[in-house]
């Protein structure tokens, strides 16, 4: 995964910068190395992770916990009690951080290239999320593509990067020789892209109502839409990533609930209102 591989190359990188500026007692400096690559590992590595994590990628569990760990030993020096949480929380109360040796440097691992390469490519992601912004286009409601013009090429792992992170179905450049960069996403919804937008939107009504009960991944339920029949043709097929993202069984789409079980919540999304019931079936775990 490139995520993992641009996430290992900076933290080398960090362990190298840290260990330097610490040896010339600069700490300011240090700490702004830290900085940024705790913002980098949240907003971006762990982010665009997620998916990965809640289906339980082995790889992607095991790089986050190294990382960690090296991580608390690099800020031990200047934070030391965060340091210690860090630590002791994923290697129990009886360890400490403080009696660890200096994470070891890996320059084979250092690939500037690629962190160069990521760093680019936030700057798209982050001009693409202003611009959903800048016209009230929630990140939930799936686009079709976006246009990059620019003389930088990048590799295609990037490339499904910045299409997962700005919900695009489609990744086009056009390389030019001037040193400006000029992203333009296309908002053009059609039926299939508003009928997917719609499914997302209340799969994650449905995912706060799930937790609203108490159940957790595991739990299957029985899922039951209240929607007009135009709307329920809109929603058809969308019935598959429904199911997937709300761990359903079954999925009914009714004009009226007949004979309410389970739990029921009211929904607007847009124009666009109805109900959400959710049974639990029994012998889930």
């Amino acid at each position: 995964e490139v995520m993992d591989k641009w996430i290992i190359s900076r933290l080398n990188s960090l362990i190298k910068e840290v260990g330097k500026n610490l040896e010339n007692y600069n700490t300011m400096k240090a700490s702004f190395e830290i900085k940024n690559f705790i913002e980098e590992l949240s907003t971006w590595y762990v982010r665009n992770s997620r998916e990965r994590f809640n289906e339980g990628d082995i790889n992607a569990k095991k790089t986050l916990q190294y990382v960690l760990v090296e991580t608390s030993k690099i800020i031990a020096p200047i934070m030391p009690f965060v340091a210690e949480k860090i630590f002791q929380t994923i290697n129990g109360k009886k360890s400490s951080v403080h009696l660890e040796n200096w994470p070891k440097l890996d320059e084979k691992k250092i690939n500037k290239k690629l962190e160069s390469e990521m760093t680019y490519a936030r700057t798209i992601v982050s001009e693409g999320l202003k611009q959903r912004d800048q016209n009230n286009v929630p990140l939930k409601w799936p686009l079709s593509e976006v246009e990059v013009n620019s003389k930088t090429k990048i590799s295609n792992e990037l490339k499904k990067v910045i299409i997962q992170e700005l919900n695009v179905k489609k990744y086009s450049e056009k390389l030019h020789e001037k040193d400006e960069l000029k992203v333009n996403i296309n908002f053009n919804l059609n039926s299939k892209l508003k009928a997917e937008g719609f499914a997302r939107e209340i799969s994650r009504k449905v995912q706060a109502l799930r937790k609203k009960m108490g159940l957790n991944k595991e739990n299957f339920i029985e899922l039951t839409l209240e929607i007009d029949k135009n709307f329920q043709q809109i929603l058809e097929k969308q019935k598959k990533l429904l199911k997937e993202r709300t761990n359903s069984k079954k999925i009914e789409f009714v004009e009226k609930i007949i004979n309410p079980r389970g739990e029921i919540e009211e929904f607007t999304i847009k124009e666009r209102t109805g109900k959400i019931q959710i049974v639990r079936l029994i012998g889930s775990n």
